[in-house]
């Protein structure tokens, strides 16, 4: 989602490249608006955003200032833009109820390690993390499916996990040290090219199992703010002490209840 509240910096620290990614901006969120419209059936809003539209081609490389703080900036087409996006916002946020279901999946997710100590299980590799969120998320939501295939124009892919009454497809990762770790979000992040443009799968997460602590969830969110990770995706870094990598797939002493 478009965050029409973010403040651009004093132009004097902008360069021309930072200026053309502004107009390739301004221009990509014009024709998202007006995509969503004509999907929609608003034709009379697009009219509307079209009559008001009387911005230059220079006006998209301009940054404004504002008259009581003058070390900040904004761009007037993104703010004439933004009162479109806040009308359309209740159709492109998705209902409270899926938002719920997701965050229930996501916790699933999350917590494969804990799924397989409640089977009595540790793990060494991937597929068990896998199939432990595998198992408990069929029983949560069962149209969850192994490895779904999203097709796209020139190839198919296919995640990990995929829970489809939620569009909602999980990649699971494992790793044992920090360059593995590393390679995991690597990976991620190509996967983000792949799967974008899907209309049916439109939520992701990247859940990484790793029993090295070298790598955080700070450097994780850093870089990602820094790549420019899609608002459909999160990606999450998971510490598993070493003592449920072992170098078996072996059961393991079941917590005795009191």
């Amino acid at each position: 989602m478009w965050n029409m509240n973010a403040r651009i910096h004093a132009s004097e620290e902008l360069g021309p490249a930072d200026f053309d990614y502004l107009s390739d901006t301004i221009l990509s969120l014009k024709r998202s608006l007006l995509i969503v419209m004509d999907r929609e059936g608003l034709g009379q809003l697009a009219s509307e955003l079209e009559r008001g539209w009387d911005f230059k081609p220079k006006d998209l490389r301009k940054i404004d200032h504002f008259d009581d703080e003058p070390d900040f900036a904004f761009s007037k087409p993104i703010n004439y833009l933004g009162g479109f996006l806040e009308t359309l916002r209740p159709l492109l946020e998705p209902p409270s109820d899926i938002i719920a279901k997701i965050g229930i999946a996501e916790q699933i997710a999350l917590n494969g390690a804990h799924l397989l100590q409640l089977d009595g299980l540790t793990a060494s590799k991937e597929k068990h993390v896998h199939d432990a969120i595998l198992k408990y998320m069929k029983v949560a939501f069962p149209s969850t499916v192994d490895r779904p295939v999203i097709k796209q124009a020139t190839k198919a892919t296919e995640p990990d996990i995929g829970v489809t009454e939620l569009g909602y497809a999980i990649e699971v990762k494992y790793a044992t040290d920090r360059n593995e770790t590393l390679g995991c979000v690597g990976g991620i992040y190509e996967d983000m090219k792949l799967y974008a443009g899907s209309s049916t799968w439109t939520r992701f997460l990247g859940a990484i199992y790793t029993t090295d602590a070298a790598v955080t969830q700070g450097m994780i969110d850093a870089q990602g703010a820094k790549i420019g990770v899609p608002a459909s995706w999160k990606v999450r870094v998971l510490c598993v002490p070493a003592a449920q990598s072992a170098l078996k797939f072996r059961k393991s002493p079941r917590p005795k209840l009191s």
